[in-house]
Parts: structure tokens; C-alpha cells; sequence
């Protein structure tokens, strides 16, 4: 009967001691952050990776197309009706230590009353593929042009439909002076689906929105109203003028929505969930509603609510993401890639070894 032959003692005892120390950092990792890209459950992600002095910014999510950087402006400080023109200076700022450029979206000095402001930035979706961005106006029951269609990529269509079941995960990087301040209660837009349309009176013309409001994150929409604290001590204590990661999901299957709220560090191998909250959150009426999709402020036939600051690396997804799937990860420690090389070392050596006996 044919046997293997035996590698010699002198020879495997080496390789198995070098081995066995390699092993030990396999399941060690260290923190790293990454740059997002485009899969099948992403429907927009906007990077803004563009140079200054334009105005369209690529949407790299299954939806395609593209978002105008805007500014509006009112006939009079105390109305809604708005002008939307699109603004060439918001792109091609200084984004977080490899992530490339960021967008600004501007919220200028309030004025009595301080909840309209003249001049207030937004991002839009170009739902019809124009080149510009209109919202839908309070003082008329017509759609723009870019709101969402009553058909193909509209709103409840995002998330539900053609095997959905609801979830959902809103996101984006932002780096603002403060989270709680004077004007309009403090509410910074991150992701916004509504209308002004007259005809999609509240709460329809509110389909959904993500916010800061008062200090907290917010997730809102036809009267309901889910809200978690953002830290103000630990390590992702809010701090001026630094880049925080926003998130929140909801979990059709155990009507569960979960927040987050991390300092954008390589120290950090996942997101840091705030708090959660269990209950049924379906997206608003949209027959009524059709609202337009913005970034950086609501939509509601003018721009407000604005952030007023940088923002980045915004993600809407059909899925609800879990922490480990934000930009935080996590790499193999160069142990694992040294145990790996031990066992082909091992192979190698024993494979020799036998055409040197046969």
C-alpha cells in the first residue's frame, strides 16, 4: 500500500510554530474608511465629486441621472412663492481627507421672520431630465416638472413593489457649525421627499424627510415623527465644523427603525447606533403628494430647513443597512495575510519533500 512519505520534525516544527503565530492576528482587524459605490439596492448616491463651477451632480445609484445644486429666492420675505435658479458656487469644496470634493449648501443670515429666508441652497433631483430644478409651488395644485412621476421612479416605488417590502436606509456626511440653533428651531435637511403642491395638503405634501431637528435626528412624514438625541459627550460627541456620518433604516420585517450618528475617524469599524424605535413606518400617500426628491433642504415649493454647511456621500437605499455596511469598515490585520503565506510555505515544503523521496 502506497503511504505518503513524512516530512521530518526538523522541517515542520519551524513552519507550524511560524504558522500558529500568524493565526493568531486572523481574526484581528483594524479600522478604515471607504468610499461608497453603486450596487443593486442603491437607487441615489451622490458623491459630489465635481469641480467647482457647475451646477449637475452625478447620481451613480440604479435610478440614475442627475441632482441641481440651486438657490431660491422669494418675492417677498413673508411668502412661500420662490424662484429656483441653479447656483454654480455650492460644488467642488473641500471634502473629508480622502473623499474627494464635498457640496455647501448655504443658509444665510435669517431675517424677521426668522422661518423665511431669503436666498436659502438646496440640492434637487432632475426627475425630468432637463438640466434645471423646479419644485412644486404652494399656491398651485400643479406638479413641476420634477416632481416625482406617477409612475416608474416615484416615491412609494423606491421602496416598495417588485419584491420590496418597505426598508429603507437614508444617509449622508455632513460638517456643520452647530445642531441646534436659532433659526426655524434648529431643523437642518439632510434627505427630503415633499411638496407644496395645495392639492397634497399636509401631512400628504410631507411624504418623508431625515433631519436634524432641535438637537436630534429625525425621521418625518405624514404626521409621524420618530426622533433620537445625537450625543453630545463620548466619542461621537457632535463637535463644530467636523464631519459627522448621519444615518437612519427602517426594517419593513420588524418595523424597526434604527439610528446612527458617527464622527467620521478610521478608528471606527462600524457606525455608532443612538437608539431605535419598533412600529410601522410607511412611506406617506403619494397619489396627493408627488414630491420632489432634495438633499440639504426640504422641498416644499421653497428651499428651507436648509443645513447650512457641507455635505457629502449621500445614499438612499431599498434595504436596510446594517451598521458594517456605512463607510466604516473593517481590513484583515497583515497577520492574516501572514498566515495565509505560512500555509502555502507548508504546501510547498511538503510537496518538495515527497519528489525528493520518490
Amino acid at each position: 500500500m502506497n503511504t505518503l512519505p513524512k516530512i521530518h520534525p526538523t522541517v515542520t516544527r519551524p513552519l507550524l510554530a511560524a504558522l500558529a503565530a500568524a493565526f493568531v492576528g486572523v481574526s484581528a482587524s483594524q479600522a478604515a474608511l471607504q468610499t461608497y459605490t453603486s450596487d443593486a439596492n442603491t437607487l441615489h448616491l451622490y458623491t459630489f465629486s465635481e469641480a467647482a463651477g457647475g451646477s449637475a451632480t452625478a447620481n451613480s445609484g440604479t435610478i440614475g441621472g442627475n441632482a441641481i445644486t440651486a438657490q431660491e429666492s422669494r418675492s417677498s420675505i413673508s411668502g412661500n412663492a420662490s424662484t429656483i435658479t441653479s447656483a454654480t458656487n455650492m460644488l467642488g469644496q473641500t471634502g473629508f481627507t480622502g473623499f474627494g470634493n464635498a457640496v455647501n449648501v448655504a443658509k444665510p443670515v435669517p431675517v424677521s421672520p426668522a422661518t423665511y429666508v431669503v436666498g436659502n441652497q438646496g440640492i434637487g433631483f432632475d426627475a425630468s431630465g432637463n438640466g434645471s430644478y423646479s419644485q412644486n409651488s404652494s399656491t398651485t395644485s400643479t406638479f413641476s416638472q420634477d416632481a416625482l412621476p406617477s409612475s416608474g421612479n416615484t416615491f412609494a416605488s423606491y421602496f416598495s413593489g417588485g419584491g420590496k417590502d418597505g426598508s429603507f436606509t437614508m444617509e449622508a456626511m455632513i460638517n456643520v457649525s452647530a445642531i441646534n440653533t436659532p433659526w426655524t428651531n434648529g431643523q437642518r435637511t439632510l434627505i427630503s421627499f415633499e411638496s407644496g403642491v395645495t392639492a397634497g395638503s399636509f401631512p400628504n405634501n410631507r411624504s418623508m424627510y431625515f433631519r436634524i431637528d432641535g438637537g436630534a435626528l429625525q425621521l418625518g412624514g405624514a404626521g409621524d415623527f420618530r426622533s433620537t438625541a445625537i450625543p453630545v459627550v463620548g466619542d461621537h460627541a457632535f463637535a463644530a465644523n467636523q464631519w459627522f456620518h448621519a444615518a437612519v433604516t427602517y426594517n419593513a420585517a420588524t418595523t424597526t427603525t434604527t439610528f446612527y450618528w458617527t464622527r467620521v475617524d478610521a478608528a471606527f469599524t462600524s457606525a455608532n447606533s443612538i437608539g431605535s424605535t419598533v412600529g410601522a413606518q410607511a412611506p406617506a400617500n403619494l397619489a396627493s403628494g408627488r414630491p420632489n426628491l432634495s438633499f440639504g433642504s426640504d422641498s416644499r415649493g421653497t428651499f428651507n430647513e436648509t443645513l447650512g454647511g457641507l455635505l457629502d456621500n449621500v445614499r438612499i437605499s431599498d434595504i436596510a443597512r446594517t451598521a458594517d455596511q456605512f463607510i466604516f469598515t473593517a481590513i484583515p490585520e497583515p497577520s492574516s495575510f501572514a498566515a495565509l503565506a505560512g500555509l502555502g510555505a507548508l504546501g510547498l515544503v511538503a510537496n518538495r519533500r515527497r519528489r525528493s523521496v520518490c
